[in-house]
């Protein structure tokens, strides 16, 4: 009988930590993504002037989300409105910003 309870008690704990967040709780993540659309937006057109340098000179403000691919690089499928993606040439000059 004792066994049994121990081998169940994984399964419990599992379970609990699977529960949703209460209505009255938020993470501070998800918080900060809904308080104003303008300053979580990407705004590609901030950084147009690295369209034709070098990746290597892009400079972006703190905490803000970016990625740089090139051609044949591999990249999750998940969308994120907030992040700017700087995409190259082979050779590594941006050619194109967009979100997501």
């Amino acid at each position: 009988m004792l066994t049994s309870r121990i081998a169940i008690l994984p399964t419990v704990l599992l379970l609990a930590a699977c529960q949703p967040v209460e209505s009255g709780e938020t993470r501070s993540k998800d918080t900060d993504m809904k308080k104003d659309p303008a300053q979580t937006a990407c705004q590609p057109e901030r950084f147009e002037q690295y369209i034709g340098q070098p990746a290597d000179t892009i400079e972006v403000p703190e905490g803000t989300p970016y990625r740089v691919t090139a051609p044949g690089t591999v990249i999750t499928m998940e969308h994120l409105p907030q992040r700017v993606n700087f995409q190259t040439d082979e050779d590594g000059i941006v050619l194109r910003i967009t979100c997501g």
